[in-house]
């Protein structure tokens, strides 16, 4: 599977807003994460860009032009999308568990395989091998410890998004996305409902739909939606 980042790199000097050229050395300390990745290796347009910085703050002089994300960074609209950016060590699982705040340990922090890429904007230099491997192999599996996958803040969205990747990219699920996507159902009676606001407030109603995720019991086969 072809891993070389010119083509996403000349897609990220195209869509990635002025501001975050500003101050110009400041890209030496950027890379774009996450889907943007992905789809690159792909072949396909990515959806949205993910910027991680290795700077312990972001520049005052981009606050104007955006807004507090969940990251613990900003929300920037650039032409033809937002981007989120945000220190690399505001990364919840560095910031939160064991893993140093270096790019190459980037992966680590991922829940998805598929999501545990970081790409130099510069250079290309890439981490990626848990990314690579899942779609070389067709398979959304798990990268964080148990400690810390039990910890994450986000599950339902989690739930959400394993689903929406296994429509887009025809995945199989490991059996500990399985166990997961069970686990977090069965934490409330409402844990259908709060899944869908997720895919629905993300863009991942894709999947959810579909027979896979009623074969685990939350929607009866008619229901078009949980509320």
């Amino acid at each position: 599977m072809k891993t070389n980042y010119h083509v996403l790199r000349e897609w990220f000097w195209t869509h990635v807003p002025e501001v975050l050229l500003n101050p110009p050395d400041g890209l030496d300390s950027m890379y774009l994460v996450g889907g943007a990745v992905r789809d690159s290796v792909m072949h396909s347009v990515p959806r949205d860009g993910d910027v991680v910085i290795t700077r312990s703050s972001l520049p005052e002089a981009w606050r104007p032009f955006g807004h507090s994300n969940t990251f613990g960074g900003l929300k920037i609209p650039g032409p033809t999308m937002t981007w989120d950016v945000w220190p690399l060590a505001d990364t919840w699982a560095m910031r939160v568990g064991t893993v140093p705040p270096q790019p190459e340990r980037f992966p680590e922090t991922c829940v998805f395989n598929v999501d545990a890429g970081i790409v130099h904007v510069l250079t290309g230099q890439a981490w990626d091998e848990p990314m690579i491997q899942g779609l070389r192999d067709r398979r959304l599996d798990i990268v964080l410890t148990e400690d810390l996958l039990q910890r994450n803040p986000t599950p339902y969205l989690n739930v959400a998004k394993a689903f929406w990747l296994q429509q887009r990219y025809g995945l199989r699920f490991s059996p500990r996305v399985d166990d997961y996507i069970a686990w977090v159902l069965s934490h409330a009676a409402e844990a259908p409902t709060r899944i869908w606001h997720e895919a629905v407030r993300h863009g991942y109603l894709e999947g959810i739909r579909g027979a896979m995720f009623r074969r685990y019991g939350a929607f009866q086969e008619t229901a078009v939606s949980p509320f």
